[in-house]
């Protein structure tokens, strides 16, 4: 509080394989997994805590591909517990936006997303998926007639 003699804490991490803590309370991923993060003051008075959980967006994938018109993303069970999919781009290489998905996605399934592609010329496209934290990744994808 503000009125505290001594307001300053230390931070801790139930497992620093997952997620690292430093002393002004950042937080870094290590891993993937589920830790928990504690705050605790210094006269060990009162303490408090928040679970964190990491996942790994890099094992999301893109099928078939190359693709003459249909795309699923198909998105890892432990990412699509904590990360939903929001929206998805498909990009020139050059970076021009060519269409933004959002509420187009038909879901397939639990974890697997449908788009249709437009038709658009042959050649190398970036689908750039964003998820509900506004974490992204993107994959090349390789469009043919």
């Amino acid at each position: 509080p503000a009125n505290a003699t001594d307001a300053s804490v230390s931070w801790t991490t139930s497992d620093p394989g997952i997620a690292t803590v430093n002393g002004s309370g950042l937080v870094t991923a290590t891993g993937t997994g589920t830790a928990t993060i504690t705050a605790t003051t210094t006269d060990g008075t009162f303490s408090g805590n928040s679970e964190v959980t990491i996942v790994d967006i890099e094992e999301t994938t893109i099928y078939p591909n190359p693709t003459s018109g249909t795309v699923y993303i198909a998105v890892p069970n432990d990412v699509i517990k904590e990360l939903n999919v929001k929206s998805a781009g498909l990009y020139e290489i050059s970076g021009k936006l060519l269409i933004e998905y959002s509420e187009q996605f038909s879901n397939e399934g639990d974890n697997i997303f449908l788009i249709n592609i437009p038709e658009v010329s042959s050649g190398m496209y970036l689908l750039k998926i964003v998820y509900k934290d506004d974490s992204y990744i993107t994959k090349k994808l390789l469009v043919k007639d």
